[in-house]
């Protein structure tokens, strides 16, 4: 029997929709996890870390209670996942369109592997999604927000410096070569230089050249000393992720 390929944590008080994405994701060789509320999830996560979590905006605090969606316990727990296990993709998985900003603010509070999508959509998409952000990219889905409308809002809360900074690095990646993407996959994980060299199977002297080189590539020599180009870096990405400027 074939491996699954990730643990997923589905998270929705809607028992039918749980159950539905529950055989959806098996079917697709995905070992999955369920919980109704945000103290059940949460305490299943700590318990079991999962790959990946599938959150339900609106969710109850605790089981006895009514989902409240101005409260937003979804996104609680999102940010409560990512702070507690940065590697864990988020799917926020919604009825809602409304939230787009306190998501933007979640992307820029991690490194990536966070995804913006709506209940109904094809189940392609929801795949689509877990696949993307297993693999530390954003994505949101453009019946949330137009792609250049999301970049916009998450470029509007960035310093000037930082912005422009960004903006540059952004246009430069296409300069990047295939093991410098590879690089710059591995930092967007928050991987460091020893975790990199022993996945590459190169020495930690070449990967800090090869970052250094990358770095050199996006203009961060120039920066205010205060932005760290590894978050620069993540950034630029983010908004290449939503504005598909690059494959």
């Amino acid at each position: 029997m074939e491996s699954p390929q990730a643990t997923v944590l589905i998270v929705d008080d809607d028992t039918f929709n749980r159950r539905g994405l529950h055989q959806y994701l098996a079917l697709n060789n995905f070992a999955v996890l369920e919980a109704g509320d945000y103290s059940a999830a949460w305490a299943l996560f700590q318990a079991q870390p999962a790959d990946a979590a599938v959150i339900d905006l609106s969710i109850p605090e605790q089981a006895d209670m009514r989902a409240r969606p101005s409260e937003a316990q979804g996104l609680i727990l999102a940010q409560q996942i990512k702070q507690h296990r940065p590697q864990t993709a988020v799917v926020i998985f919604s009825a809602y369109e409304d939230r787009v900003a306190e998501v933007v603010q979640l992307m820029r509070q991690s490194h990536g592997g966070i995804a913006y999508i709506l209940k109904g959509c094809a189940p392609e998409m929801l795949l689509s999604a877990l696949q993307s952000t297993l693999g530390g990219q954003v994505m949101v889905d453009p019946e949330v927000s137009q792609p250049n409308r999301f970049a916009q809002l998450l470029l509007a809360q960035m310093e000037p410096d930082e912005r422009a900074a960004v903006e540059a690095a952004l246009h430069l990646l296409q300069k990047l070569s295939p093991a410098e993407w590879t690089i710059a996959s591995h930092i967007r994980h928050g991987r460091h230089h020893k975790a990199i060299a022993a996945a590459l199977g190169v020495s930690e002297q070449t990967v800090a050249n090869r970052i250094s080189q990358i770095y050199d590539k996006l203009g961060f020599a120039n920066v205010p000393v205060e932005f760290r180009p590894a978050i620069l870096l993540v950034k630029a990405l983010q908004l290449n992720d939503i504005l598909k400027l690059r494959p």
